[in-house]
């Protein structure tokens, strides 16, 4: 990992900062995803783990599209937990041990293999991408979105803010932005939404 100085030296990047913000620049990632996504139309079902799938995509092509994580959660369940329980430490080095080497396919192959799989699991994703796009087109959508957003982001901010106080008296903006970020993945509340709510 090298950059180029403005005096053309070549220098080392110091990215230990970006390593330790990894789980936090993820979740922005995830919270912004997901809101662009609900902003767009598509259905979003919230998971426990801070996480979120689009709604109306059955189980079954889940599982056919993650092979990997069905290994990797075979694997967690041979150290005696279970996805929801396991330490994220176990979980990132059983991840990590799973993950093959990237390798470039051409995106028209890829978009063959995935229209393959969709087709072998009786599912259609266009199925999905012309629902999303009658709800953003209607105006009806947007609004409703902003207000079922806006009273979960009311919601979550109080729960929060009672959780936080229970256990301390005094507590950083930092602290309540984090733990309210990490509830308002899969919502359609974005961190730049919930920054401006705090």
């Amino acid at each position: 990992n090298l950059t180029q100085a403005e005096n053309e030296e070549w220098k080392s990047i110091e990215s230990r900062h970006f390593y330790c913000l990894q789980k936090e620049i993820g979740l922005h990632y995830r919270q912004h995803l997901s809101a662009s996504l609900k902003e767009l139309g598509y259905q979003i079902n919230r998971q426990l783990d801070a996480s979120f799938e689009i709604g109306g995509v059955p189980d079954d092509v889940i599982n056919a599209f993650s092979q990997r994580r069905d290994e990797i959660e075979k694997e967690i369940e041979k150290q005696g937990y279970s996805r929801e329980t396991a330490p994220a430490s176990l979980k990132e080095k059983i991840a990590h041990r799973f993950r093959d080497k990237k390798i470039y396919v051409e995106p028209e192959k890829l978009l063959q293999e995935w229209k393959q799989t969709e087709k072998e699991n009786g599912f259609s994703s266009e199925n999905i991408i012309s629902n999303a796009l009658i709800n953003c087109q209607s105006k009806k959508w947007g609004e409703q979105v902003k207000l079922i957003s806006y009273d979960k982001l009311q919601e979550i901010s109080n729960k929060t803010i009672n959780s936080i106080s229970e256990r301390d008296a005094v507590f950083s903006k930092q602290e309540l932005l984090k733990q309210i970020n990490q509830q308002a993945v899969g919502f359609g509340i974005s961190s730049d939404r919930v920054e401006v709510f705090v």
